[in-house]
Parts: C-alpha cells; structure tokens; sequence
C-alpha cells in the first residue's frame, strides 16, 4: 500500500503470536497482533528473510523479525518505508546488496 498508514510485519523463525480480536486486521492504527519471543530461540542457519533482487517491499511502515539464532535478513531489492518507520530485528546476518 501507498498509504502512510499501511504497514508491513514480517516475522520468520519461532515465536508466539496473540491476536487481538477487539480490535480489526482492517484497522491499520492499531497494533491487532503481539509478538513475543520464545523462551529458548531456536538455532538455526541461512536466512530466514530473503529478498531477491526482482522482489521490493513498500509500505507505509516496515517491519522485519527474526526471532531464531542464527538466520537472517538478505535483500538485493529495496526495501522502502514511506512514513520512514522501518524497523528490522535479527540474532543473525544482515546484507543488503
């Protein structure tokens, strides 16, 4: 989405998701999904976020999660937040090409 309020979440790797039934998956101003973390993170190798150098990802806010040990984030494409919110988490390697 162009919108400044469209946001994009991606989460790789174990993790616990609770979701918010009050409020609506449509209704982008308000969070309807909370992350936490596992107790023991899982290990494990490459990268759990790969984005090909044909691939883009555009939204108002970007978030990217890697919650294991060891994965990553890889991009060869860009990557664009347009609200400038762009948050990115990993135990792993991050390369932006």
């Amino acid at each position: 989405f162009t919108s400044q309020t469209a946001a994009v979440r991606a989460v790789a790797g174990n993790s616990n998701v609770t979701l918010n039934t009050a409020v609506s998956p449509t209704d982008n101003g308000n969070d309807w999904l909370t992350l936490s973390q596992p107790t023991s993170p899982a290990t494990a190798s490459s990268f759990a976020i790969d984005i090909t150098a044909a691939g883009s990802l555009t939204s108002g806010r970007v978030q990217l999660i890697v919650t294991d040990k060891g994965p990553g984030v890889r991009s060869a494409g860009p990557l664009n937040a347009t609200l400038g919110d762009f948050t990115l988490a990993s135990n792993g390697s991050v390369q932006f090409s």
